[in-house]
């Protein structure tokens, strides 16, 4: 199924970063967050030694992510050919620190028992650590449905410290 034409939404976070198949320039990081998901869409400019990359009619382009589990084809390409988009999901950015990408382009040898492939120049995104964990809003979620308690999330360490100073506040209160 060849590349299609692919029309960014008006709600759609707009990322931009180029590639070059054959050159390996170095390119600036994008910065995602993680669990990010759809609404940042990756647009890269295609080169080929440092001249616009036209896709031809019959390949499909994917993305390739460095944490083996996503490998996808792109949403679709600008008009004039010379763009591919992709989302970001949450199988991308499910962990934060640097990871990878890179664009294929794939060709298929007619008789569907081959395929040729070219690999882009990586593509750097910076999964910034969201400050709301998973665990934090299934905790939320759980007193959510619970009747109207007043939760307080502290450390083994912080228990620790109010417990103690509430002795020392009872022990001073009768005079010892």
């Amino acid at each position: 199924m060849a590349v299609q034409t692919y029309t960014v939404g008006s709600n759609d976070i707009l990322h931009s970063i180029a590639i070059d198949f054959v050159k390996r320039p170095f390119t600036s990081p994008v910065h995602v967050v993680q669990f990010d998901n759809t609404l940042p869409i990756i647009e890269v400019e295609l080169f080929e030694n440092n001249e616009h990359y036209v896709i031809p009619n019959d390949v499909d382009i994917w993305v390739r992510w460095s944490n083996g589990q996503v490998y996808k084809q792109v949403l679709g390409c600008s008009s004039d050919r010379k763009k591919v988009y992709f989302s970001i999901d949450q199988n991308m950015v499910e962990k934060y620190g640097d990871a990878y990408a890179i664009i294929e382009v794939v060709k298929d040898d007619g008789q569907g028992t081959t395929k040729k492939v070219a690999g882009s120049s990586p593509l750097l995104f910076q999964v910034d650590k969201n400050p709301i964990q998973i665990r934090d809003l299934s905790t939320y979620a759980a007193s959510a449905s619970q009747p109207s308690y007043n939760y307080i999330i502290v450390t083994e360490e912080e228990l620790n410290d109010i417990i103690d100073n509430r002795i020392r506040q009872i022990l001073n209160q009768n005079g010892n």
